[in-house]
């Protein structure tokens, strides 16, 4: 989904990545609504089986929305899992949307969220952000990227034991934030 004007809208949720590999892109001023259910990256257990998406590009703002109505998004589920929100880009998850990387035993999921010359936002719902699961969860804030918790929503890192959640937050030419 890319250029001004874009849109998606979906009204039972979204796989990327089910029994193969798969790719999603909203860029340059593309937008995505998920109006019921949620999103899954990487959301099965084979041999191969992987999801990424990624959101924003040197154009216009790109934007991931879910409706107060729908899940959340959940990256690394069954199967290897990745989300890159970069220049431009944003993922709101409003309501009760939460957020979780690395959600099954023996499953990774990545997280990065930075711009080299333009914000990078994730705002999470009221239900939180969640960082390994039961599984690996890595989360990567660098320059220009941003975490809004919207003064509700909770962070947990290594939920379970035997999962593993990784938290860095830097910026080298710009700051980095989770507030």
């Amino acid at each position: 989904v890319s250029g001004t004007g874009s849109q998606l809208s979906t009204l039972g949720g979204m796989t990327v990545g089910y029994l193969g590999q798969g790719l999603f892109s909203i860029l340059n001023g593309g937008t995505v609504q998920i109006n019921g259910g949620g999103v899954a990256v990487g959301n099965f257990n084979t041999a191969g089986s992987s999801g990424t998406i990624e959101v924003g590009g040197s154009g216009a703002a790109a934007a991931l929305t879910f409706a107060a109505a729908a899940g959340g998004l959940t990256v690394g589920n069954a199967s290897q899992g990745t989300l890159n929100v970069s220049d431009n880009g944003s993922i709101n998850l409003n309501g009760t949307g939460y957020m979780i990387v690395g959600n099954l035993a023996g499953v990774t999921g990545n997280v990065i969220v930075g711009g080299t010359s333009a914000s990078a936002v994730i705002n999470i719902g009221t239900t939180g952000l969640t960082i390994g699961g039961s599984g690996t969860g890595n989360l990567t804030v660098s320059s220009l990227g941003t975490i809004d918790m919207n003064g509700t929503g909770y962070l947990t890192v290594g939920n379970r034991a035997g999962s593993v959640g990784n938290v860095i937050v830097g910026g080298t030419s710009a700051s980095a934030t989770i507030n």
